[in-house]
């Protein structure tokens, strides 16, 4: 519940923030696999415990998994939903949901907007790197 929760007042916080600021704070709050990377480097510089480093692992591991089923194309949540959405419409009629080209698109759009996403968010970590 807290990844979700934490998801919410991110999006909230960049589509409708409150302050100026709120904006470019949430923005630049979001890390990928690069900036995951860094700091387990800087979690091993610091010396810090080897359980402390598995929690973190862990809790990676447990958002990663929540943000796989959400309700998005492209992910598991929201091949999930067509799944749903077939189902319901099979049976009241015998008729296909969506055609299959139409839910291809759909699929295909979500995933151009993950890779836009990945790759802004690779760009962001890397200049925050380097910035360093």
């Amino acid at each position: 519940m807290m990844t979700l929760e934490l998801l919410g007042t991110l999006i909230k916080r960049i589509i409708t923030p409150r302050i100026p600021t709120e904006r470019t704070e949430a923005v630049e709050s979001l890390g990928g696999p690069i900036a995951i990377g860094n700091l387990f480097v800087n979690l091993l510089d610091a010396k810090v415990a080897f359980s402390v480093i598995l929690l973190i692992a862990a809790l990676i591991s447990i958002n990663l998994g929540v943000f796989n089923l959400l309700p998005f194309p492209a992910l598991d949540g929201g091949r999930f939903v067509f799944l749903i959405i077939h189902r319901i419409v099979g049976i009241f009629s015998k008729k296909k949901a969506l055609h299959g080209k139409i839910e291809q698109y759909i699929h295909i759009t979500g995933f151009s907007l993950l890779i836009i996403l990945s790759i802004f968010i690779a760009y962001q970590d890397i200049v925050k790197i380097l910035l360093k």
